[in-house]
């Protein structure tokens, strides 16, 4: 899942707003995970998510997103593990849950 926005708590992530690339067409949203995560993981990844911010939704593709005035976008840098229970029709995750960054580096 590829991270392309957050909505903050005070210096901390309440929750990751995630995506999967669909081709050359582009980010297509698929939901936003607000569990799984320890209090330290919160803060790391505020403070990896503040340097990546940008004006505009990378999302492309994907049902209305339904944004709060507080979300924050970013570069769409960042990957990280989600499980979840299933993908609805509208291909947004049911019941997702954080289990940690993934390493990209060397891929």
């Amino acid at each position: 899942m590829i991270i392309g926005g957050w909505i903050p708590a005070g210096r901390s992530v309440k929750a990751l707003l995630l995506g999967v690339r669909e081709g050359r067409s582009g980010l297509r949203y698929v939901g936003k995970v607000g569990t799984g995560f320890t209090e330290a993981q919160r803060k790391h990844l505020a403070s990896l998510l503040v340097p990546l911010g940008k004006d505009g939704s990378p999302f492309s593709i994907g049902p209305t997103l339904p944004f709060a005035q507080d979300v924050r976008f970013v570069r769409p840098d960042l990957a990280g593990e989600v499980d979840y229970l299933e993908a609805i029709t509208s291909g947004v995750l049911r019941h997702p849950v954080w289990r940690g960054l993934r390493d990209t580096h060397g891929d």
